[in-house]
């Protein structure tokens, strides 16, 4: 039988979990998403306080992204954005109220 002091070091470093990377970057890896992030809401959001956001470019002109809130239990944000070009991009969002909108980028060097 192990003493208490053995089987305490036979318990597993967390470093050999870690190999090198952070949690964000294992659970992104583990999901297969390109991005897990946290922000605050924007003003005129349908979600408020911290959001976690969690994104997959599915090409290079097609990203899709879903975001939530972690303070409360209302539904989350599914947004589609397509690069058309350069410069003019169409987003669309579906939560309790959809829409699309269409972006132009105008860029000042």
């Amino acid at each position: 039988m192990k003493t208490p002091y053995e089987k305490f070091k036979s318990i597993p470093d967390a470093s050999q979990y870690q190999s090198g990377t952070g949690i964000t970057e294992q659970i992104t890896k583990a999901l297969g998403a390109d991005e897990i992030s946290f922000k605050q809401a924007g003003i005129g959001s349908s979600l408020s306080g911290q959001i976690g956001v969690v994104g997959k470019r599915i090409s290079s002109r097609v990203y899709l992204s879903y975001e939530r809130s972690l303070a409360t239990t209302t539904m989350g944000i599914t947004k589609l954005t397509y690069n058309l070009t350069p410069k003019p991009t169409v987003v669309t969002q579906t939560d309790e109220d959809s829409a699309i909108d269409l972006f132009y980028t105008f860029q000042f060097d």
